[in-house]
């Protein structure tokens, strides 16, 4: 994965535009940066957006930057920030918890290593959901295609939480950014790092290494491997050994960007709003009215 970090960070400098990086301080957003500066970024081409949370998430590295003279932007709500840059690309680091498995595990984490349709349905029955056995069935056929076109083994409940995210929240994360912004100029900018054939090549080939850790258990085993690859730029052990998962981007946003529902469809970005409480929005139920609109006609009026 150094390799392939190497080489996205090659390719966008290769682009010889300014370069504005959304930091959080978390595992995803440490590692451009330090493949940025590995690979000889000109400081004066780069800039760095930041919450004040990420700098609690890693004061070694809001130090350093600073020290090697980086451009930091300190923006309570990064989302609003983005919005005002008017050149260059802009880099995220979505995408890459996809690569690793799913952080769903923090909610149970004994159902790891089970059967993964024997902890799904104790997974839904923690959460006060319940489905019909043909429901069921239908689960485990659709999931067990997608698996054996991917050419990947899926058996254990930490196998299929990473078929999940790797298949199916990859789409939403993928517009997270672009569905932030508000021109198509805007959106046009945006990099997201990790989305790309090569890392997600990389993710396939290590399914098979999930079963052995359960890494939300031990922090030291947290995206190991771009842990390690940022120490190779920052030499800094304790996050090698002890970062582990912090919700990071759920801190550099603030309530205003949760005040409308952002879609991306064939017909391109769209912003929905409560007309009734545009301010103080009615958030679930607005969700479900914009969620009915995409169900197919048959679906609509169901309970």
């Amino acid at each position: 994965i150094s390799d392939i970090c190497d080489a996205r960070a090659k390719e966008i400098i290769a682009l010889g535009k300014p370069i504005t990086v959304m930091w959080s301080g978390g595992v995803d957003s440490t590692a451009i940066l330090s493949s940025l500066l590995k690979n000889g970024v000109d400081k004066e081409q780069l800039t760095v957006a930041h919450a004040p949370s990420s700098v609690d998430e890693y004061p070694w590295f809001y130090k350093h930057l600073g020290d090697i003279s980086v451009k930091m932007v300190l923006a309570e709500n990064l989302s609003d920030f983005i919005n005002t840059v008017a050149d260059g690309v802009i880099v995220s680091g979505w995408c890459a918890d996809q690569l690793f498995g799913s952080n769903i595990h923090l909610r149970n984490l004994d159902l790891y290593n089970l059967p993964w349709l024997d902890a799904l349905k104790q997974a839904f029955k923690d959460w006060g959901m319940e489905f019909s056995a043909k429901s069921y069935d239908v689960l485990a056929e659709v999931w067990g295609g997608y698996a054996k076109a991917l050419g990947v083994e899926v058996e254990r409940w930490c196998e299929f939480a990473w078929l999940y995210n790797f298949g199916f929240k990859w789409s939403h994360v993928s517009q997270d950014t672009k569905m932030s912004l508000h021109t198509q100029e805007a959106r046009d900018r945006v990099i997201n790092f990790f989305e790309d054939p090569r890392f997600q090549r990389w993710s396939m080939g290590h399914v098979g290494d999930l079963r052995e850790v359960n890494v939300n258990r031990y922090a030291k085993f947290y995206k190991r491997p771009l842990k390690q690859y940022i120490y190779s730029y920052t030499n800094d052990p304790d996050y090698l050994f002890r970062k582990g998962k912090v919700n990071s981007w759920a801190l550099v946003k603030d309530d205003a960007d949760f005040k409308f529902v952002e879609t991306c469809d064939t017909d391109g970005y769209h912003a929905f709003r409560d007309k009734a409480r545009p301010d103080d929005p009615r958030l679930y139920q607005l969700q479900g009215a914009v969620g009915k609109m995409y169900l197919k006609p048959e679906f609509r009026d169901a309970p």
